[in-house]
């Protein structure tokens, strides 16, 4: 099989534990919330809008599938979130909003290096992700060495949002594997706190 595929069906595993652990936590919240078990619903479609969009990022390309599948993404990111700012369990600082523009900007970078639509959806889909991240590292509730580890995965999220556009020109190089560790040991940062909080939250709550 080619070690590509390989590569890619890895990086898609940790993304949807990532993912289904950081619902799996919000959902412990979202019980103790008014209209809990209506908000865990919203939330668990939302986690899944999430990893579809980021799982055919990567596969749609420049197209009007592609473009939906994305913005899916970011409508799912604001499912899981809305509820916990709503419920002030979280809060983002100057930090997240630079984080958040950064990886807005990295779009315009794409498009300045020739790729148009394809960086567009890249960058959104990379966004949906740091949403989450964010919305983790800011729950109360978390250990501070994981915020710190969030922390790690956010700035790498953030590079890998400007470096991911030139490297779709040497897809299966060295320079490309080396672009994407970045991407991957993001989210095995995101996994492992996502991981530790839930086990956390589950002894305390």
């Amino acid at each position: 099989m080619d070690e590509h595929i390989l590569i890619r069906g890895l990086v898609s595993l940790i993304l949807i534990l990532s993912v289904f652990y950081t619902g799996m936590i919000f959902k412990m919240l979202g019980q103790y919330m008014e209209k809990g078990r209506r908000i865990v619903f919203v939330q668990m479609i939302g986690s899944l809008l999430v990893v579809l969009a980021s799982i055919v990022m990567s596969l749609a390309g420049d197209s009007l599938r592609g473009v939906f599948v994305i913005f899916a993404g970011i409508i799912g990111a604001f499912l899981v979130i809305h509820p916990l700012f709503r419920y002030k369990l979280i809060k983002f600082s100057k930090i997240n909003v630079t984080q958040v523009v950064l990886v807005l900007l990295s779009s315009a970078f794409g498009h300045f290096i020739g790729l148009h639509g394809i960086a567009v959806l890249k960058t959104t889909g990379i966004l949906s992700l740091l949403l989450l991240v964010q919305s983790l590292k800011s729950i109360k509730l978390a250990d501070p060495l994981l915020r710190a580890l969030l922390d790690v995965s956010l700035w790498l999220l953030v590079a890998y949002a400007w470096l991911c556009h030139p490297a779709v020109r040497y897809v299966g190089s060295c320079s490309y594997y080396l672009i994407y560790l970045i991407y991957f040991t993001a989210l095995l940062l995101w996994f492992f706190s996502a991981v530790i909080t839930y086990e956390h939250l589950r002894r305390w709550l």
